[in-house]
């Protein structure tokens, strides 16, 4: 009998249950027994007796788990388990990180290190997939998944070839069907009606309240907004009011946000112009069939609710998505557009069309048409992804403004190379509340956690000051003496965006706060919190931010000094350029019209030019001691390129790393003439520097460049010795290939380093045995 595969998850933002979900469903594929669900959702009673489970575990802040993952994760650290309590158990893990945290991937660790503690057997070895690889979590997830079916089936001795699913229909979680219809007044939409959709005024959240006392319907009593209204950066101090809430500075509270009513509205219209025939006041029934249904689905919605307050409009289609528009598209031209966003070479693709412009689910629909046409009711639920809840420092203090929770939220709005501007769904929300307008939202105990008995030094840039305002605001009530605390704010101006100035200043004067403030852009030199940290230290105090390597700092100071040394330049000082001006200006003459060009323009441009590479050097140095080299390579320049939106032009000359080949694909490339216009170089294990070329004059003879360098043999060879050869590929790989030496050609570099002499010998090598070809050096 085919043994349960048990698929459990913890996940904070949704990926790591759209993952599971994957896995859910290519064992369905495989006409598999299988179950999924969060691992707080399971019952932790009946882990003893599993034979199989693969976890999916995301981490996140400081190394912690998922929310919910964390009541599992307690019971699992109990002291009186026995350590062969799972010994029955052969599991999979799956982890989900990003590398530029110091904790990478911590949870999926720890949950492997504890689950060999219990006696469980491993039955892969461990994924650690990183959101920092130029491909995402896919280039860990797409092997591991491979090499986990293969592993279920040889220990299980099972089949795992697809079954089921031979029309290509996506596997539903849920059985969705419309049960009612508003017959005295229903909204049928069409192209003058979409313009005039009735608002909402019910909360699908507020039941919620009844069943969980941690649930609150809070009331908007304050909107303001602290920077001026000419100032780029919308930043609102958001109150809200309710009854029986206590909370400690360093809290978070989760806001559970809504779609805004122009993005319903446009939902509706995508709808109305491709044929689907679904509408706001439609009464749509939810109930389980493959995956537990979500609480606030299981009572009865109109499809108005489920896309104003259910449905995030604003979220960027996963692979996952694209591959379930896939499985309904029925236009050959879409399908195939659809399939090539899907497959593992695809990946590239996908993220210039999601990730870089930051594209929307309805863009999406928008761009597939036919696909889109294709959609019903019970489609929709498994394309679209729930509106996730959002967390934010809590801003006050319950004992200065008791039964109030305030919130400093910076309103996201930013543009792509789309048309239209990009918008956080929550922060966007929230900035259009006006006073009596109700918020669902819970507390929750934060990652900060403050010594009431020490002294403190507090350093907040921007909105990162709302939980030290908590603090002040809590601190000023108990103790009134704040002179023990030091804060550090940053800010570009002081009069456009110092957020929470009144309290600060008022902290300062009557409670003895010792306040200390950076404001960038109001002077003619830039000021940051480092330098007034290091001016108030007088040398005994240092502070760094956490997780920030040297490279980091240099590129922080990057642009400041940039800035300096332009001010103070002179026409004298671009003349004398370490470019090639002759180079600039041939460069700048290709285009025919540009007939006559002074003396100062290739020297800015040579200037620029200088500036520019040492910026992107800069950046992508960052991403090599991230990965902890000591080698700048070509795929640190492509990581630069492609997370930061001014280097977008540069995107078809230093392309993102393809997919590392197999070891069979290697060889045949090692086997594959080269191009004439690349040189490699190798080392040897002696400590000497050697140049392999081969003459373009003869294609069965090399030349080999040996210099002696400061460290010489110390062993005597009397046969021959082999070498390996490193060569750079043109996709940026690294590959070895050994070269056998004679012992004559031994002989003669003995005779070379032994007489002392610095200049270059060279050696006529017989060719090698491998069929390797090397590339060629061009004069």
């Amino acid at each position: 009998m085919n043994p349960l595969i048990r698929i459990l998850y913890g996940s904070e933002t949704g990926t790591a249950q759209d993952v599971a979900e994957q896995i859910w469903k290519s064992a369905k594929r495989k006409g598999l027994q299988s179950a999924v669900s969060c691992l707080d959702d399971y019952n932790i009673q009946d882990l003893p007796s599993e034979q199989l489970i693969v976890f999916v575990v995301a981490t996140t802040g400081q190394g912690d788990p998922p929310a919910n993952m964390k009541q599992f994760w307690r019971h699992l650290l109990c002291k009186n388990l026995p350590a062969t309590m799972l010994q029955n158990l052969h599991y999979g893990i799956l982890g989900l990180g990003d590398s530029s945290y110091p904790k990478f991937n911590f949870a999926a660790k720890k949950l492997n290190k504890r689950l060999i503690q219990l006696g469980a057997t491993e039955l892969m070895s461990i994924g650690l997939a990183d959101d920092q690889h130029n491909l995402g979590i896919d280039a860990v997830f797409d092997p591991w998944v491979k090499i986990l079916w293969e592993n279920i089936a040889n220990v299980f001795d099972i089949s795992v070839k697809d079954k089921v699913n031979e029309k290509n229909l996506i596997i539903e979680r849920y059985d969705v069907s419309v049960i009612e219809m508003n017959q005295t007044n229903p909204i049928n939409i069409n192209s003058r009606l979409i313009n005039n959709l009735p608002q909402l005024n019910t909360n699908i959240y507020a039941q919620e309240t009844f069943l969980d006392s941690k649930v609150k319907i809070g009331t908007i009593v304050e909107n303001v907004r602290t920077t001026i209204e000419d100032h780029f950066q919308d930043v609102r101090l958001i109150s809200i009011k309710t009854n029986n809430i206590k909370y400690n500075p360093g809290d978070i509270v989760y806001i559970r946000p809504k779609n805004t009513f122009e993005q319903v509205k446009l939902f509706f219209s995508i709808l109305y112009e491709h044929g689907i025939k679904l509408f706001p006041d439609m009464v749509i029934q939810v109930s389980e069939k493959e995956i537990k249904v979500p609480f606030v689905l299981k009572r009865s919605l109109t499809l108005g609710e489920i896309v104003e307050q259910y449905w995030d409009l604003n979220f960027k289609p996963r692979r996952s998505t694209m591959y379930n528009l896939f499985l309904v598209s029925e236009n050959d031209l879409e399908k195939e557009k659809l399939y090539e966003l899907t497959s593992s070479v695809g990946q590239e693709e996908l993220y210039d069309y999601v990730n870089r412009p930051r594209r929307n689910i309805l863009e999406v629909l928008a761009d597939f048409p036919h696909t889109t046409s294709k959609l019903n009711i019970k489609w929709l639920f498994e394309i679209m992804s729930p509106i996730k809840p959002r967390p934010y420092s809590i801003a006050s203090s319950s004992k200065a403004t008791p039964n109030t929770v305030q919130i400093l939220v910076a309103i996201v709005k930013y543009k792509t190379r789309l048309m239209n501007p990009r918008f956080g769904l929550c922060s966007k929300w929230l900035a259009s509340l006006m006073e009596g307008d109700e918020v669902v939202f819970w507390l929750q105990k934060g990652t900060f956690h403050f010594d009431n008995n020490k002294p403190m030094i507090l350093i907040g840039p921007g909105t990162g000051v709302a939980p030290f305002r908590s603090l002040l605001l809590e601190r000023a009530m108990t103790e009134r003496n704040l002179e023990d605390c030091v804060l550090f704010f940053g800010c570009r101006n002081k009069e456009k965006d110092f957020h929470c100035k009144e309290d600060f200043k008022r902290l300062s004067k009557e409670n003895n706060l010792k306040l200390f403030c950076a404001f960038s852009r109001d002077q003619d030199h830039k000021i940051n919190q480092d330098s007034e940290v290091e001016a108030d230290s007088n040398g005994d105090l240092q502070i760094a931010s956490p997780g920030n390597s040297e490279a980091q700092q240099a590129l922080v100071h990057f642009w400041p000094k940039v800035m300096e040394e332009i001010k103070n330049i002179t026409t004298m000082d671009l003349k004398t350029q370490s470019l090639p001006l002759a180079r600039i200006k041939k460069i700048m003459k290709l285009d025919g019209d540009v007939k006559m060009i002074s003396a100062e323009a290739p020297m800015l441009f040579a200037k620029a030019a200088e500036i520019f590479i040492h910026e992107l050097t800069l950046r992508a140095w960052v991403h090599t001691e991230d990965n902890k080299r000591r080698t700048l390579q070509r795929n640190d320049i492509a990581m630069a390129v492609t997370k930061y939106d001014q280097f977008d032009f540069l995107i078809d000359i230093v392309p993102r790393d393809e997919i590392k080949q197999s070891k069979a694909q290697n060889e045949a490339t090692m086997r594959t003439s080269m191009n004439s216009d690349q040189e490699a170089t190798s080392t040897n294990s002696t400590a000497q520097t050697v140049t392999v070329q081969s003459p373009q004059q003869s294609s069965n003879q090399q030349i080999i460049q040996l210099q002696q360098t400061q460290q010489t043999p110390t062993t005597q060879t009397t046969g021959g010795i082999q070498i390996v050869q490193q060569i750079v590929t043109p996709s940026g790989e690294i590959q070895q290939i050994p070269i056998q030496l004679t012992p004559q050609q031994l002989q003669m570099i003995r005779m070379q380093v032994q007489g002392g002499s610095n200049q270059p010998i060279i050696i006529q090598t017989a060719p090698i045995q491998t069929n390797c070809v090397l590339y060629p050096t061009t004069n």
